[in-house]
């Protein structure tokens, strides 16, 4: 699946139905889209904002571990990795997400709700447990945030906002020393952008993902070229997915 001997091309922004509402991508029909788009590993990333919490929530950090483990298992029977991570929309800051790798799933099952944090208490409570955390799309409605709070920021692919920012990115993480992904913020809302960075096959879990983040501030990045503006993007959801 890979081009690379030795190395996978990962999406590290991925979303399942239904713990991200928005998402029209049922756990086996994400790994029939990856497999065909041949990326050989990604991290799923579902939405942890107050909006999408319809039930009581310790059930619903459950449910949300449990749609980690459903992809992970389609995913190692299809030959493509799937490792854990979250995505949090604060409270107080509801234009900005930020993508979190490194927290496990005991972890986010003992938390109470981390979308009620200010982001310096998510930051503090993330690196606390040695986790990254990045601010996805930093320039999709919104600005990057205080630098001090984050490890990262996104290059991100997703064709309905007709531009991934990427020299705007770079520039900022340039500017304040920090790293950089790439994901294809995939809901299935529109074509799926071919895209991500390249990991070693080395990284099979989280504890190597973190180390491969830390180490390599400037991983090679796979940037889906942006759509042409009259170029249709859309299946049918209009822009209304609330993503």
């Amino acid at each position: 699946m890979s081009e690379r001997p030795g190395w996978r091309l990962f999406d590290v922004h991925t979303h399942t139905n239904p713990i991200s509402l928005c998402s029209r991508m049922p756990a086996d029909k994400l790994i029939d889209v990856y497999k065909a788009d041949h990326v050989g590993g990604m991290v799923l990333t579902n939405h942890y904002k107050s909006a999408y919490i319809k039930e009581e929530f310790t059930l619903w950090r459950r449910r949300y571990v449990e749609a980690y483990h459903l992809l992970r298992d389609l995913g190692e029977k299809a030959g493509i990795r799937v490792l854990f991570g979250l995505e949090v929309t604060p409270d107080c800051m509801p234009r900005n997400d930020f993508t979190i790798y490194g927290l496990t799933e005991e972890q986010v099952l003992a938390a109470d709700p981390l979308c009620r944090l200010t982001l310096p208490e998510l930051s503090d409570y993330v690196h606390e447990r040695g986790a990254l955390i990045f601010h996805a799309h930093p320039y999709r409605n919104t600005q990057p945030v205080n630098p001090a709070y984050v490890d990262g920021v996104e290059v991100n692919c997703h064709p309905l906002y007709r531009s991934c920012h990427e020299e705007r990115v770079r520039e900022w993480a340039d500017r304040f020393r920090l790293g950089l992904t790439c994901g294809s913020d995939y809901h299935g809302d529109t074509y799926k952008a071919h895209c991500g960075m390249w990991i070693p096959e080395t990284v099979t879990d989280l504890p190597a993902l973190v180390d491969f983040l830390r180490r390599t501030p400037r991983p090679e990045l796979v940037v889906a070229p942006d759509p042409a503006p009259d170029a249709p993007v859309l299946p049918g959801c209009g822009g209304e997915c609330g993503i």
